[in-house]
């Protein structure tokens, strides 16, 4: 798969996370008459979430996407994660549940059997501007064979900033 493509469905999914955020407050709106407040914004998910990531299987030839925040418990997620995520987290504040990268790759592991965490090739953006992310250190274990394209193309941005 391309990476150029990958990248142009994971920053379609991010506007389209963002637009759906827009339209959950536009809802809000017609209804009450008023602009949500934050805390309300928060209340009826009309903010969009930090992280959108884009999960490919190279067996299936099919696109899984999901946005950070809101997840399930632990216990539903696919065996092959729910056994390596970090318990307790190696990030401060952040479950590895709750990261956009392990809800997809759990969209796809479920799909398929015998599918493989190896067989995944994963792309990470914010969503706000859509620039490309590395994994947080929950994933980086969770997720060890998948192939994650948008970290090592947010490590390379990185390196140029330096330079400059």
């Amino acid at each position: 798969m391309d990476r150029e493509i990958l990248l142009e469905k994971v920053r379609e999914a991010a506007k389209a996370e963002k637009q759906r955020a827009i339209d959950e407050c536009e809802k809000f709106e017609r209804q009450y008459g008023r602009k949500p407040s934050k805390k309300e914004k928060n209340k009826i998910n009309g903010l969009p979430a930090r992280m959108t990531s884009l999960v490919f299987d190279k067996k299936a030839d099919k696109f899984y996407t999901a946005t950070s925040g809101r997840a399930p418990s632990r216990e539903s997620f696919n065996s092959l994660l729910k056994e390596r995520m970090p318990n307790p987290s190696l990030e401060s504040g952040r479950d590895p549940e709750s990261c956009a990268e392990v809800q997809a790759a759990d969209k796809a592991l479920n799909c398929r059997d015998n599918a493989r965490i190896s067989d995944l090739i994963i792309a990470t953006v914010l969503t706000g501007d859509e620039t490309p992310q590395v994994r947080c250190e929950n994933c980086k274990v969770t997720l060890r064979e998948a192939l994650v394209i948008t970290d090592e193309m947010a490590e390379q941005e990185m390196k140029n900033v330096q330079i400059q």
